[in-house]
């Protein structure tokens, strides 16, 4: 059975397009057959798997005119949605999927665009959705911060699960710009990182 991945937030700047292309390739890694669909007209992550060298683990991708709620035939596909997606398009992508993750910064700015975004999600009735699993993701942490205090705060008092960290490095500024991964860096370099990945790889199982 296809397990389908959204990665959204109405917030631009978060990651969710770099945390979507770090999934991808752990999947492909791992020997399934992955599919990223790309719902933003700036198409980001087709742009990074343009520049995958063919030697690598291969992903497909599509737009999202290509996309018409198929592609059974892969074992994982994920859908990056623009930012400010919202309403019935989202809830079209979502209702689609089995998983919906969410990263969000540690900043006074993207807190608040969160609670606006959860709240929008109570309104198209995906939070309390038994057929979508939704998760927070903190992203680009710089740790033992205030604001990093905040967020986390702000995740307690939410319902929703905070199922990873991941720190603030250039690796995967480094690692996009090459069409790789953070897993297809020399490990010596990602193995602090990693520990966090599992967190996230384990919850969507």
């Amino acid at each position: 059975m296809t397990k389908q991945i959204l990665v959204a937030n109405a917030k631009g700047g978060c990651g969710k397009t770099t945390l979507l292309c770090q999934l991808a390739a752990w999947y492909a890694l791992q020997g399934d057959s992955v599919a990223i669909v790309d719902h933003d007209v700036q198409s980001s992550a087709l742009d990074w798997l343009n520049n995958r060298c063919p030697s690598v683990a291969e992903i497909n991708g599509y737009k999202r005119k290509q996309w018409n709620g198929g592609l059974s035939s892969f074992d994982v596909v994920l859908h990056d949605v623009a930012a400010g997606t919202q309403g019935s398009e989202l809830k079209r992508v979502a209702a689609q999927c089995d998983y919906l993750l969410i990263p969000i910064l540690s900043s006074p700015i993207d807190v608040r665009s969160a609670v606006r975004f959860f709240m929008h999600l109570n309104r198209i009735d995906l939070l309390g959705n038994s057929d979508l699993q939704i998760g927070v993701v903190a992203n680009r942490v710089k740790h033992n911060t205030r604001f990093n205090g905040m967020l986390r705060l702000f995740l307690q008092r939410s319902d929703l699960p905070l199922i990873a960290t991941i720190r603030d490095t250039q690796l995967y500024v480094s690692a996009m710009s090459d069409g790789l991964s953070i897993f297809e860096l020399p490990a010596y370099q990602v193995q602090s990182d990693l520990r966090s990945w599992r967190l996230m790889t384990d919850w969507l199982q």
